[in-house]
């Protein structure tokens, strides 16, 4: 059973890995086959393609199809990424406050979210999204192949001639070459007022592993990082994102090569120099900086409790009160302040995370996976 789930799910290399080496993605296909191997009836899966890459997630369903169209197995699915998964599903539920508000196929659905304006119906194929935007008659599309076939007839439909959609995609060339240029010359005024000044990250040749005798899982990694960038780190499960980000947040240590902060050696900084004020970390997983037993507590612990004191980043005259009003309406906590931080869903969670981050005041903000278990909206 075991050699044949590994050989279904392709992870046989992974045999012989320690579990703790495996990214976010990894463990989530693990797990899938770990459960496969003993053969359900009813598969229950709560948002499983939240921490894998689009290629993962895609492969992943196409699995869990696959187990549902050659095994029979019954599949109860949650899910925030609608795109690959709706045009399959037999009967979709949807869920708002605690109840159950709608059920029907995806294109009922569909019709509904889109009749009401329901903040849900960002989360549907954009097929289908392009298709709200329409007055047409013809059945609802769910998935590209479909919305492509859906334009051919929606043209014919409405006598569309081929020179009007010769004209309009010319008008949207121009003004994207337009934004271009302003982008361009944007950035260029950025960039050039910040050459003099040293880069906030710096990685220079580093190397990484988590065990002596394993492979390496940073290689001669070299980046640069300037004051005021939003900078992403792309690539599939098990590349290596998150390992350079707790390289980043001094969790682990290169074994060669080094890293600076404003051209400061990350060695050097105190820890109460570096994590107060200076570098905020929101990890893959947001539980582990969760300290109390409210929401509140929890926001309160990072600027010292509830006692006014004074203190360089909140002095006297800014009361603390504003501070956590602040950040609770910025990322949208109101209502879940009196609730256990375990209690919450994993969107939620994220944006605990994320507030308990900012109340630190960093200048320099780094975010594994921060939008994972997010809905549309």
């Amino acid at each position: 059973r075991v050699a044949e789930m590994a050989s279904y799910f392709g992870i046989q290399k992974w045999f012989y890995k320690n579990v703790s080496e495996l990214s976010g993605g990894q463990k989530q296909l693990l797990n899938l086959a770990s459960v496969m191997a003993m053969h359900p009836s009813l598969l229950i899966l709560d948002e499983p393609t939240s921490q894998l890459d689009p290629i993962a997630a895609s492969d992943f369903l196409e699995t869990v199809k696959k187990i549902n169209r050659d095994i029979g197995t019954t599949v109860l699915l949650t899910e925030h990424r609608l795109q690959d998964i709706i045009p399959y599903a037999d009967q979709v539920f949807v869920m708002d406050e605690g109840t159950l508000f709608m059920e029907g196929t995806p294109r009922e659905i569909g019709t509904k979210l889109k009749e009401q304006h329901h903040g849900m119906f960002l989360s549907m194929p954009v097929p289908m999204q392009i298709y709200a935007g329409t007055d047409s008659a013809l059945t609802c599309p769910l998935t590209v192949s479909e919305g492509r076939q859906w334009i051919r007839e929606y043209i014919k439909e409405k006598g569309i001639k081929k020179e009007k959609i010769q004209q309009a995609n010319q008008r949207l060339e121009k003004q994207g070459e337009k934004n271009e240029n302003e982008t361009a010359g944007f950035f260029g005024h950025i960039k050039r007022q910040k050459e003099n000044t040293p880069p906030a990250i710096q990685m220079k040749d580093v190397w990484f592993r988590y065990e002596k005798d394993s492979p390496d899982v940073i290689q001669d990694l070299s980046l640069e990082v300037k004051k005021g960038e939003f900078y992403a780190l792309v690539g599939g499960n098990g590349t290596g994102k998150s390992t350079t980000l707790s390289l980043l947040g001094r969790v682990h240590q290169p074994y060669s090569g080094r890293i600076y902060l404003d051209g400061k050696d990350l060695r050097s900084f105190s820890d109460q120099e570096l994590y107060c004020g200076y570098l905020g970390v929101m990890p893959q997983n947001p539980q582990s900086i969760f300290l109390k037993k409210t929401v509140l507590e929890d926001l309160y612990s990072v600027i010292g409790g509830k006692k006014e004191k004074p203190s360089s980043e909140y002095p006297i005259s800014m009361k603390k009160e504003k501070a956590i009003e602040g950040i609770v309406s910025l990322t949208h906590l109101e209502g879940l302040l009196n609730r256990h931080p375990y209690d919450l869903s994993g969107g939620e969670q994220q944006r605990l995370a994320l507030a308990k981050v900012l109340l630190l005041r960093p200048k320099i903000l780094l975010m594994d996976e921060p939008t994972k278990g997010m809905d549309a909206e």
